[in-house]
């Protein structure tokens, strides 16, 4: 078979639903799909600084409105507020918070007065949906068990 071109196998061809303008909106749906799903197992990356006993929905919180003042080395009002259990023992005042009582927590009530963070701090108050975290989260903590 000399002088005859022979050509190589053609590939086999695309399936229909694979062609044309709807199939590339259909494969980057199904990316976007894919890439929103995968990403819902994620874990956060956990703050190095926050105690194992705080929340991380209320922990950012704590950390930008309130250790500033209140943390192991500078502890105003004799409050450390850089852990539960310090929160739990309190300062000059009484204990920070109670555990599953909003109403008799030091805290929140110091917070819903807008005497916390202190009023020379006014860039750094408390928002209604932080303080609605706080409280879920001081109604949600469990007693130290004895």
């Amino acid at each position: 078979m000399t002088g005859i071109a022979t050509r190589a196998p053609r590939p086999p061809a695309w399936p229909r639903w694979c062609r044309g303008r709807r199939a590339v909106i259909r494969w980057a749906a199904t990316a976007a799909v894919v890439a929103f799903v995968s990403s819902i197992g994620r874990a956060e990356e956990r703050d190095p600084s926050r105690p194992d006993d705080v929340s991380p929905l209320v922990w950012p919180i704590i950390k930008q409105k309130c250790l500033d003042c209140h943390n192991a080395k500078k502890q105003q009002g004799g409050l450390d507020m850089s852990s539960l259990a310090a929160m739990l023992e309190g300062g000059s005042s009484g204990p920070a918070l109670v555990p599953g009582n909003v109403e008799k927590s030091l805290l929140i009530e110091l917070v819903e007065f807008d005497e916390m963070p202190p009023r020379k701090q006014r860039e750094n108050r408390v928002t209604p949906a932080e303080l609605k975290r706080l409280r879920q989260w001081v109604e949600a903590v469990k007693p130290p068990a004895s």
